[in-house]
């Protein structure tokens, strides 16, 4: 389960310190290359009635997929599950769509029009981080825990 690798924290931090890096860096750029403000980790600020209640089911919509993911991997005689209801491939498509959405609802709403260009750059960036990372080899860690 997870932790078993005696290698696991370290691996864990230096994934997260590589994330957080590269992101904080590109977002930094794209923020004075757009001339975007700030936004916060985790956005609550809703652009329309519409988006609130959209990111909402898909939150509810993750969350039992996530738990279906769970109880057929439970119930599984060897724990081996389809690809698509591993618990990282759920979150990665979860962020994705949700950021998606915000990228639809402030290219519809929002006030400056490079806003939702700079939440489809996030997008396309931790896209290609995500999937460079797993080619590189440096994720396959992800896939035994």
């Amino acid at each position: 389960m997870y932790g078993n690798s005696p290698m696991f924290w370290l691996q864990s931090i230096v994934f997260l310190g590589i994330f957080v890096l590269f992101g904080s860096l590109f977002d930094t750029a794209m923020r004075k290359l757009l001339n975007v403000e700030k936004k916060s980790l985790f956005p609550t600020d809703y652009l329309s009635d519409t988006h609130r209640k959209v990111e909402w089911t898909l939150r509810a919509i993750f969350i039992v997929t996530l738990l279906v993911g769970v109880l057929i991997a439970g119930t599984t005689p060897s724990g081996q599950v389809f690809w698509l209801l591993e618990p990282y491939v759920l979150v990665f498509l979860f962020v994705l769509v949700t950021q998606l959405g915000r990228a639809f609802m402030e290219w519809k709403h929002a006030e400056n029009r490079n806003d939702y260009i700079f939440t489809l750059s996030q997008v396309a960036f931790l896209s290609v981080l995500v999937i460079v990372l797993f080619a590189a080899g440096l994720l396959d860690w992800v896939g035994n825990i």
